[in-house]
């Protein structure tokens, strides 16, 4: 294989901005944003680019809307999902946000994070790290405990 390629991750408006009736869905989203955003610079070395979907409403049953209904305006379809992916796939550019959102002409809106001050986002052994700062106590490592067997994670 000659490496490269092209990850989009699906996660949802809420992975932008707080969405309150359901906050345990906008903590996941925006978790899958920050993946996103942090495993980009390591994955660009090997000519990876990792970007994050972000769609609105989209018309599926789980919102109510069989796939024999009117096209309703305030929502997405599938395939415009389908085709911001690919698009955004076809792009230039890693660790962005893209916001796909129906009613409007241009239904893609790309979010290009800008770099933190004081932040260090250079893969440093495979993993973004940030820069020490002063002050910050580190916490002395565990020392290893039982594993769970189903798993392997230490406890």
């Amino acid at each position: 294989a000659s490496g490269g390629g092209a990850i989009v991750a699906t996660a949802s408006a809420a992975g932008l901005v707080p969405w309150s009736p359901d906050p345990f869905y906008t903590i996941t989203k925006h978790g899958v944003v920050g993946w996103v955003r942090s495993i980009a610079p390591a994955l660009e070395a090997d000519g990876i680019s990792i970007d994050a979907i972000c769609p609105g409403g989209v018309a599926t049953p789980l919102v109510g809307v069989a796939a024999t209904d009117e096209p309703q305006p305030h929502l997405l379809s599938a395939a415009q999902v389908a085709e911001a992916m690919i698009a955004t796939a076809l792009e230039e550019g890693s660790g962005r946000a893209v916001s796909v959102v129906a009613g409007r002409d241009e239904v893609r809106q790309v979010h290009d994070f800008n770099p933190i001050p004081g932040f260090n986002v250079e893969a440093r052994g495979g993993a973004p790290r940030a820069a020490p700062r002063v002050g910050v106590r580190r916490w002395p490592r565990r020392a290893p405990g039982p594993t769970c067997s189903m798993t392997g994670w230490r406890t």
